[in-house]
């Protein structure tokens, strides 16, 4: 395209943007939440991104330039991904909604192995877990191991042989649980007449639907 083809005048109530500011952004990226009142705003803006005339690449006195077909090309590169960001998407922000803690406990477990299971993680929720402590209160165990499942696949946090009564582990970290996931302990070499306890603590996010 010619200059001459890239030619537009001013005139009253047109926005321009600047075509090297956003093929050479000046901001880092950064993580926006709109409510839906915003977000209708901002999709009802894109019409005018996607028209060559709203960006300008040089400026004169009484008219501008649009940008040339390489870095319009580009240009609408960028409108294209902002435009299906702004029709939603799998992106998650990343936040805390509330504390998480809980616990299970069995004051009869089987005799020679036990498991402690923590209710799934719900809908619509992401449990970041911090910390983790599994718990015999009576035998020596000969065994303790922490691990999270989700779709039938299962991650160890912690294995531990621990030596005498009043055995525990506890692991630190931090691992996201998604929907339906949960936190198991398997303990060896148990009694009936011990005290097993699992607990967690960390924090949960909600996931924007």
């Amino acid at each position: 395209m010619t200059d001459a083809l890239r030619r537009r005048w001013y005139f009253s109530g047109r926005v321009l943007i600047e075509t090297a500011r956003v093929l050479d952004p000046q901001f880092d990226g950064a993580v926006v939440a709109l409510s839906g009142a915003q977000l209708e705003i901002l999709r009802n803006l894109m019409m005018h991104v996607n028209r060559q005339s709203t960006f300008v690449s040089t400026y004169y006195d009484r008219y501008y330039l649009m940008p040339t077909a390489s870095e319009w090309d580009s240009l609408q590169s960028i409108v294209a991904d902002l435009e299906e960001k702004l029709m939603g998407n799998k992106n998650v922000i990343w936040g805390y909604s509330e504390t998480l803690y809980g616990q299970v406990y069995d004051s009869s477990p089987s005799a020679g192995e036990d498991t402690l299971v923590s209710p799934a993680v719900g809908p619509g929720e992401v449990w970041v877990v911090q910390g983790l402590m599994a718990w015999c209160g009576t035998s020596d165990l000969t065994r303790i191991q922490i691990f999270v499942t989700q779709d039938n696949k299962d991650m160890a946090l912690v294995v531990d042989d621990p030596d005498g009564a009043d055995a525990f582990v506890i692991w630190s970290g931090w691992v996201a649980l998604p929907e339906g996931a949960t936190i198991f302990a398997h303990y060896l070499g148990t009694i009936e007449s011990d005290e097993l306890w699992l607990r967690w603590w960390g924090y949960k996010m909600e996931v924007p639907v």
